[in-house]
């Protein structure tokens, strides 16, 4: 990812949208030195979402499978097993890429 200023941003729009549409470049946008937001491909934002998705999806399952397990977790121990199937999502798509 490459840092820009909301001032370069500003400037350069077109190239810097040229540059993530076919280059898959991504941009992390600072004012005054702090993050406030980022230009990402949007093949990278459905990867996101898609991960998210299969690993809640996983996560039910899980809980479905063990529900009278599930009944006796806390929510620190049910993150933690969100945590580990969303770290399984992105090791399969990392081995896959």
């Amino acid at each position: 990812m490459v840092d820009i200023t909301t001032a370069d941003l500003r400037r350069r729009l077109g190239e810097i949208f040229d540059r993530v549409q076919y280059g898959g470049e991504s941009y992390v946008v600072k004012r005054k030195g702090k993050e406030i937001g980022a230009i990402v491909p949007p093949r990278m934002i459905r990867a996101l979402q898609a991960q998210r998705q299969e690993a809640g999806e996983k996560l039910l399952r899980f809980l479905d499978e063990r529900a009278d397990v599930a009944q006796h977790l806390t929510d620190e121990e049910a993150m933690e097993i969100a945590l580990g199937a969303q770290e399984e999502v992105r090791a399969k798509r990392d081995k896959s890429s």
